[in-house]
């Protein structure tokens, strides 16, 4: 949605290089679904690179001899998807190739700030992977499902400043929301977990503005208003913890991060004049 192709690019201050985002979209998802998200973080400073994962959406529960095999299925699709982002990290850290995408514009990355970020499915699949490669320095999860991860990986503290946004919608399903809690308490030294009320599954995703009435209907969302302050308050607040630990550099062991965040998230919903409706992980 309204992506400007071939924009110019504007020059990181302190000449660092520009910070980057490296995004994992969800199961039944594509790269061209988060555009309103993606756009607000490029609009700040950030190059986003967002991977088109190849894999079988639909695998039937109801073929497998037990749950467990299922779920064995999921977890190798993430597996894959790792593999995936791994090698698109190699390429982001081969200078040739960042100069060849970007063809003429003088391009300088900054290796020491990665953010690894995800929806969903993508979301498992960024959580366990900045366990493992040690180039995330930040980690940004946005509804993540992780029924289907390897516990032994994902509730491995990661140590890195760390936003996990669940949906309110997720509140109902035990599960997932256990999941989902449990590991926001094992990174809460450097990290933040919450979610907005009223907000669902597809809360971060551009559906909300393409499709309203439809998911209306078939009971996707639940209600048709307030879906612009739903968005805006995701990409504000996602916005702000990653200008918040590009800004805090080195320094960030000696801050809550948790609370400078929120205390400029608030301040920025104040001035546009909207309620704060988020609910935060104590």
């Amino acid at each position: 949605m309204g992506v400007n192709e071939k924009a110019p690019l504007v020059k990181p201050e302190g000449g660092k290089g520009h910070p980057v985002v490296v995004f994992s979209h969800g199961l039944s998802a594509n790269i061209h679904l988060y555009s309103i998200q993606l756009k607000e973080w490029a609009s700040h400073g950030f190059i986003v690179f967002s991977i088109d994962h190849e894999e079988d959406i639909y695998l039937n529960p109801s073929s497998y001899s037990s749950t467990d095999d299922y779920m064995k299925e999921r977890t190798q699709q993430i597996e894959n998807r790792k593999n995936t982002v791994r090698k698109v990290l190699d390429m982001i850290c081969t200078k040739t190739t960042v100069q060849d995408l970007f063809e003429d514009q003088d391009v300088k990355l900054n290796y020491e700030k990665f953010f690894f970020a995800g929806h969903s499915f993508g979301g498992a699949t960024m959580a366990e992977l900045a366990v493992q490669d040690k180039r995330a320095t930040g980690i940004l999860l946005l509804d993540p499902w992780f029924q289907a991860s390897n516990e032994k990986i994902l509730f491995t503290p990661v140590n890195k400043p760390m936003l996990a946004l669940r949906s309110n919608a997720f509140e109902k399903w035990r599960g997932i929301r256990s999941n989902i809690f449990k590991y926001g308490e094992i990174n809460s030294k450097k990290g933040l977990s919450g979610y907005f009320k009223n907000s669902v599954h597809n809360s971060v995703t551009d559906l909300l503005i393409l499709l309203p009435r439809e998911l209306s209907l078939i009971k996707k969302i639940r209600s048709m208003k307030n879906i612009e302050n739903e968005i805006q308050d995701h990409a504000l607040l996602t916005k702000v913890f990653l200008k918040t630990i590009l800004e805090l550099e080195d320094g960030y062991e000696k801050n809550s991060i948790k609370h400078l965040v929120l205390e400029r998230f608030r301040a920025e919903l104040k001035k546009s004049g909207r309620e704060d409706i988020f609910v935060v992980d104590e």
